[in-house]
C-alpha cells in the first residue's frame, strides 16, 4: 500500500454561493426573496445572485464536515461581494465558525479566524465584483471528521459599512489542501494569493 503525504498539492477551492446557504439573520427579521430593498436575496446587475446587506445582517452556512478538507492544515476563506455604486467606501465582513456533532444543538458560532478578514474597499466600478483578502483558520482549529464532530457552521456578518453602501454578498470561497490519507498532508505549496 502506498501512503504518501508528501505530495505538493495546490490548494483546492470551493465556492459557496449565497443562494445555497441555510439561514439568514437580519436587523429586522428573516431574509426574504425580492428584487429590491435591503437584506433581500436578489439578482445583482452583473448576473450573480446576492443578498443585499445592512450592518449586522449575517448568513449561516451549515453542512456536514467535508472529509476531503485537511483541517490539520490551514484553511483559507474569503468573501465575494459587490455594490451597485461607484464609491470606494470600505466594508468589513466578520467570519465565525463552530463544529458540532449529531444530536448537539446548533448554537451560534464563537470560533474566529486566526487571520481575520481585513476591511475591503469597493473597486469603484459599478456592479464590479470584489474579493476580500484571504482570512486564515489555522490547522488543528477544527477537528477532523474522524474525531466525531460531524457538522460545521460558518457565519458571515457585515460589521462595518463605512459609506452606507449596503453591499451585496455573493458568497464565500474556501481554499484547502485535500485530505487523501490518514494524518495531516505535509504542506509543500504556497498559501493562496489575494485578488
Amino acid at each position: 500500500m502506498i501512503k504518501d503525504r508528501n505530495i505538493g498539492y495546490t490548494y483546492k477551492r470551493e465556492w459557496f454561493p449565497v443562494n445555497t446557504w441555510n439561514c439568514w439573520h437580519t436587523v429586522g427579521g428573516v431574509l426574504t426573496m425580492s428584487t429590491t430593498g435591503s437584506a433581500e436575496l436578489q439578482q445583482a446587475a452583473e448576473g450573480m445572485i446576492g443578498a443585499k446587506f445592512d450592518t449586522n445582517n449575517l448568513g449561516s452556512l451549515i453542512m456536514p464536515k467535508p472529509s476531503e478538507w485537511d483541517f490539520e492544515n490551514d484553511v483559507f476563506v474569503r468573501v465575494i461581494w459587490s455594490d451597485q455604486g461607484g464609491s470606494d467606501s470600505a466594508v468589513t465582513w466578520t467570519f465565525n465558525w463552530r463544529n458540532f456533532s449529531f444530536g448537539a444543538a446548533n448554537a451560534t458560532p464563537t470560533g474566529v479566524l486566526d487571520t481575520v478578514l481585513e476591511s475591503d474597499a469597493h473597486g469603484k466600478t459599478n456592479d464590479g465584483v470584489n474579493a476580500t483578502k484571504w482570512g486564515k483558520l489555522s490547522g488543528g482549529s477544527i477537528t477532523p471528521v474522524s474525531e466525531g464532530e460531524s457538522f460545521v457552521r460558518f457565519d458571515v456578518k457585515l460589521t462595518v459599512d463605512s459609506g452606507n453602501i449596503d453591499p451585496v454578498l455573493h458568497g464565500v470561497e474556501v481554499a484547502y489542501l485535500p485530505k487523501l490519507t490518514d494524518g495531516a498532508q505535509n504542506k509543500l505549496t504556497d498559501d493562496p494569493t489575494d485578488a
